[in-house]
């Protein structure tokens, strides 16, 4: 099945471009997070 190889790379490259992106959010949402709310003053 080359169709089924070709959507299965296909996938995991998507995989790989999706976990990325959400390693990216997660990285400037924490940014945001401790800006908004620093926890330095709070401890």
């Amino acid at each position: 099945d080359v169709g089924g190889d070709k959507y299965r790379k296909r996938s995991i490259g998507t995989k790989t471009r999706s976990q990325r992106v959400d390693t990216l959010l997660h990285h400037m949402l924490s940014a945001e997070l401790c800006q908004n709310q620093p926890s330095n003053t709070e401890t």
